[in-house]
C-alpha cells in the first residue's frame, strides 16, 4: 500500500511541475547511462514520466538515445511513448518530426504520436489531418478509421467537433463513423461536466 501511494505522489506531483521531484528525475535519468538500473523498480514509472513531461530539447535528446539503446522491446516501447509526454509544444513537434523518419517502427509511431494527443490534442489532430496519408501507412487497417479523429478527443477547443466531423465527411464512408461518435460524445461529456461545475468553482475561486 505504501509503495503504491509513494508511486501516484511521485506521478502526480512530478507530472504537475514540482521542481523538486523534476530535478530528482533529472538525476536519475542521467545515472541511467551508466546504471541500468539507477531508477528504483517502485518508482520507475512515474520519475520516467516526470522526467518526460518536463523535459527540455536537450532532456529530450538523452530520452531518444535511451530508447535508441534500450534492447527490451517492451521498455523500447515504454521511451518512446515517453518521448510524446512533453508539456512544452515545440518539444512534442520534435517527437511529430520523428514519425517522419525510421527510426522507430510503425506500431511504436502509433503509440507515440497518441502520446502527444495526450498533452496536445489539438497540435496532434492538426498534424495528423495535414499528413494524412503519412499516418494511415503506419496503422493498422482496423485501425484508421478511428485513430485521428480520436487524437482530437482530448481537445476543448470549441472548433474541434467542427474539425472531426469536417474530417469524417471528406475521409470516413457512413459505415466507419463509430470512432468519431467515441470522440464527439467524449468532448461533449466533458464540456457538460466543465459547464456544471464553473460556477461553483469561479464562486470559489473569489472568495
Amino acid at each position: 500500500m505504501t509503495s503504491n501511494l509513494r508511486e501516484t505522489l511521485v506521478g502526480r506531483l512530478g507530472t504537475n511541475g514540482d521542481t523538486g521531484v523534476a530535478d530528482r528525475a533529472r538525476r536519475y535519468v542521467a545515472a541511467l547511462a551508466t546504471d541500468p538500473t539507477a531508477i528504483p523498480p517502485a518508482i520507475r514509472q512515474p520519475i520516467l514520466s516526470t522526467y518526460a513531461v518536463n523535459a527540455t530539447p536537450a532532456e529530450w535528446d538523452a530520452l531518444l538515445a535511451l530508447a535508441k539503446a534500450e534492447k527490451s522491446p517492451v521498455a523500447k516501447n515504454r521511451f518512446v511513448t515517453l518521448l510524446g509526454a512533453a508539456r512544452d509544444p515545440a518539444t512534442a513537434g520534435r517527437a511529430l518530426a520523428l514519425l517522419k523518419t525510421d527510426t522507430i517502427s510503425a506500431p511504436q509511431k502509433a503509440g507515440l504520436l497518441r502520446a502527444v494527443a495526450g498533452a496536445h490534442p489539438d497540435l496532434a489532430f492538426d498534424w495528423a489531418v495535414a499528413n494524412r496519408e503519412l499516418v494511415e501507412s503506419f496503422l493498422e487497417a482496423s485501425t484508421r478509421s478511428g485513430y485521428i479523429v480520436g487524437l482530437g478527443a482530448g481537445s476543448n477547443d470549441p472548433a474541434m467537433p467542427g474539425k472531426i466531423s469536417a474530417f469524417a465527411d471528406k475521409y470516413l464512408p457512413a459505415s466507419s463513423r463509430g470512432g468519431v461518435t467515441r470522440s464527439l460524445s467524449t468532448i461533449a461529456v466533458r464540456k457538460a461536466a466543465a459547464d456544471q461545475l464553473r460556477p461553483a468553482v469561479t464562486k470559489w475561486v473569489a472568495r
